[in-house]
C-alpha cells in the first residue's frame, strides 16, 4: 500500500518537488532536507504518532528500501524546527495546483467553494514552557497552552487543509484570524468564493476585511444582545418561513430576510435563519425523542447568488473544519501531539501533517475504487502503510 501510495503522490501529486522543494535554515547539513520531510510525511501516513517509533523502524530491512535514507527522531526535531515554514506554504500551493489540474477538487452543486476559518488549543501543560506558549491562570496555578487558526477548503466529499497561523501571546484568535486571512487571499486568489465562521467572527473590522477582498462572508449570528440580532428576531417572528423541507430524520423551517445594516460595516447584510427539529430513537426503550435547534447566520451573499437552502447548506458545511479538521487530525493523526516543543516545531510539524493529510485523502478517494474503499477504512489503509513500513512493503499491495 505504500508503494502504491508513493507512486500516486509522485505520479500525479509531483512528490518528489514538494519534498525537494522545502528548505532549511541550517548552513551545514550532513542530512539532506528531503530525506527528514519525507520521514515525517511516512510517520504520518502510517499514523505513529512518535519520533521514536519511527526511529525504530529504522533498523528495519524494509527501511533501506524506501527513498529516503533513516534519521534519528533528535536529529529529525532539530531539523523541522528550523525548517523554513514558506517553503512548507508553498508547497502546499503546489499539492493544491496540481490536484486542481487534475481535477481532484470539484465544488459542491451549489457552485460556491467555502473557506472556512476557525481556532484550535493544540495541547496545554504545567511543567513547559517556550517563548510561543500562551498563559492561563487556573486555579491560581499557571497553564500553557499554544492555539493556532487553520484554514481550510471546502469542496463536494474533500476538504482541503490550507494553512495554519499561530496565535502569539498577548493578542486574540481574531489578530491571528485575519493575518492568516491576508496570506491566504494573496496565496490562493481565485480558490474560494465564500468566507465561513462562527460567533466570533461575526465583528465589523474582520467582515469588512473579507468584504474588501472581494469575497463573501457567512458568520453564525447568536449574541442575542446586538441590535441586529433583535431587528433579525422581529422581522422573523412575523412572518412565515420562507423555505420548509425534510432531510432525513430532521426536518428545517427557514426565514430569509436582507437589508439589515451592522454599525461600521461598509454594506447591508443578509439574515438566515433556521430551526430544525431531529427524531432521535432511544437506545434503552425505541421510544422517539425529539431534539430542536435554532441557528442564524448573517452573510453578504445576494439572494440571487445563493437561496435560502445554499446559505442554510454552507452554514453548517462550517462543521467540516471540526469533523473533517480539527476531531479528525487530533484523533486519527496525532496532530496535537508535541514532537519537540518550540514555537518552530509546533508550527512545522503541523503543516507537513496537513500535507500528508491532504496527499492522504486525495489517494484514497481519487485513486482507490469505490468496492476497495467499502472493503477498506481510512485507518485500515493506515495501518497497511504502517506494516510495509515494517515488512518487505515493495511486495505488500492492496487485494
Amino acid at each position: 500500500m505504500l508503494e502504491r501510495l508513493l507512486r500516486y503522490a509522485d505520479k500525479q501529486l509531483h512528490f518528489g518537488e514538494l519534498v525537494t522543494g522545502v528548505r532549511d535554515l541550517r548552513r551545514w547539513s550532513h542530512v539532506p532536507t528531503a530525506d527528514v520531510v519525507t520521514a515525517v510525511l511516512d510517520m504520518f501516513f502510517a499514523r505513529l504518532g512518535s519520533l521514536n517509533a519511527l526511529e525504530k523502524l529504522n533498523h528495519l530491512p524494509a527501511w533501506k528500501k524506501l527513498p529516503a535514507r533513516s534519521v534519528s527522531a533528535d536529529t529529525i526535531g532539530r531539523v523541522v524546527d528550523v525548517l523554513d515554514d514558506g517553503s512548507l506554504r508553498a508547497s502546499q500551493k503546489m499539492l493544491y495546483t496540481s490536484m486542481k489540474r487534475n481535477k481532484q477538487l470539484v465544488a459542491p452543486s451549489h457552485g460556491l467553494i467555502a473557506l472556512a476559518l476557525d481556532g484550535h488549543e493544540s495541547h496545554c501543560t504545567y511543567n513547559q514552557r517556550c517563548q510561543g506558549c500562551l498563559e492561563r491562570d487556573i486555579d491560581g496555578k499557571i497553564q500553557y497552552y499554544h492555539r493556532n487558526v487553520t484554514a481550510q477548503l471546502i469542496f463536494d466529499n474533500f476538504s482541503f487543509l490550507v494553512d495554519m497561523e499561530e496565535q502569539r501571546p498577548g493578542e486574540g484568535e481574531l489578530t491571528a484570524a485575519k493575518r492568516l486571512y491576508e496570506r491566504v487571499v494573496r496565496d490562493y486568489p481565485r480558490a474560494f468564493d465564500v468566507v465561513l465562521g462562527d460567533a466570533l467572527y461575526t465583528n465589523a473590522p474582520f467582515i469588512n476585511k473579507i468584504l474588501d477582498s472581494g469575497k463573501h462572508v457567512i458568520t453564525v449570528l447568536k449574541d442575542e444582545r446586538t441590535n441586529i440580532y433583535q431587528q433579525a428576531d422581529f422581522a422573523f417572528a412575523n412572518c412565515e418561513p420562507a423555505v420548509s423541507f425534510e432531510s432525513g430524520s430532521s426536518s428545517y423551517s427557514c426565514w430569509d430576510e436582507g437589508n439589515f445594516r451592522m454599525p461600521d460595516v461598509s454594506s447591508a447584510l443578509r439574515i438566515v435563519k433556521s430551526e430544525e427539529s431531529t427524531r432521535i430513537k432511544a437506545q434503552l426503550d425505541s421510544s422517539l425523542h425529539i431534539k430542536t435547534n435554532t441557528w442564524m447566520w448573517i452573510t453578504s451573499l445576494p439572494s440571487i447568488r445563493a437561496g435560502t437552502r445554499t446559505v442554510h447548506a454552507l452554514g453548517h458545511a462550517r462543521w467540516n473544519i471540526e469533523n473533517q479538521g480539527f476531531n479528525e487530525l487530533s484523533n486519527h493523526w496525532c496532530s496535537d501531539h508535541i514532537y519537540k516543543h518550540s514555537p518552530g516545531a509546533i508550527r512545522n510539524f503541523l503543516l507537513l501533517c496537513m500535507i500528508a493529510h491532504n496527499i492522504f485523502q486525495c489517494f484514497y478517494k481519487r485513486a482507490l475504487k469505490p468496492a476497495l474503499q467499502k472493503a477498506l477504512t481510512e485507518v485500515l489503509v493506515s495501518l497497511q502503510v504502517a506494516a510495509d513500513l515494517c515488512g518487505n512493503w515493495p511486495r505488500c499491495h492492496s487485494p
